[in-house]
């Protein structure tokens, strides 16, 4: 009779134990389908550019497609720092922004570019808070784009209107 407790014992504790490693497991796997910048979106990487605000260079991905734009950084654990977003548009216009989903706080950037990727900033907001949802922040001057980057990257860097922008190729 002392064997048959002890076994069932040790069965209760092996159970417990798998039950314990299958839920971590679970949570991790939920946990690391957050996605970190820079993001993936359809299965496929976003492509990168190098853009150029004066004289800081930033590395971002592109939100190119409405699916890409409407997620954007929606989701993210966080961006570090000198990275962004670039949401490109078909067509000038204004284009508003809100935090949904948002864990952290962003600088938001509206740019007027040509085709050759040179253009200008046209209208800033800063240290937009994830709290302000359903806020949406919309430019007064009509951009054709707009670069998310780290909050407080337009006090630290004097990003103001009229400064030059280049979108790289790459």
């Amino acid at each position: 009779m002392k064997k048959f407790k002890n076994k069932k014992i040790k069965n209760k504790i092996i159970s417990g134990i798998l039950a314990a490693v299958c839920i971590v497991g679970i949570g991790y796997v939920v946990y690391s389908k957050e996605e970190t910048h820079p993001a993936v979106y359809d299965n496929a990487p976003l492509q990168q550019k190098r853009v150029l605000i004066g004289s800081t260079t930033y590395n971002v991905s592109v939100a190119d497609t409405l699916e890409r734009r409407e997620q954007g950084l929606s989701g993210t654990k966080k961006l570090e720092p000198q990275t962004g977003m670039l949401f490109i548009f078909d067509t000038p216009g204004k284009y508003g922004f809100w935090m949904k989903d948002m864990r952290y706080a962003i600088d938001i950037i509206w740019v007027n570019v040509s085709a050759d990727g040179v253009g200008s900033v046209v209208y800033t907001e800063q240290n937009v808070q994830p709290e302000t949802y359903p806020k949406t922040f919309t430019n007064v001057n009509i951009a054709n784009a707009v670069i998310e980057v780290t909050a407080g990257e337009i006090l630290k860097q004097n990003i103001k209107v009229g400064d030059i922008v280049y979108l790289g190729k790459k």
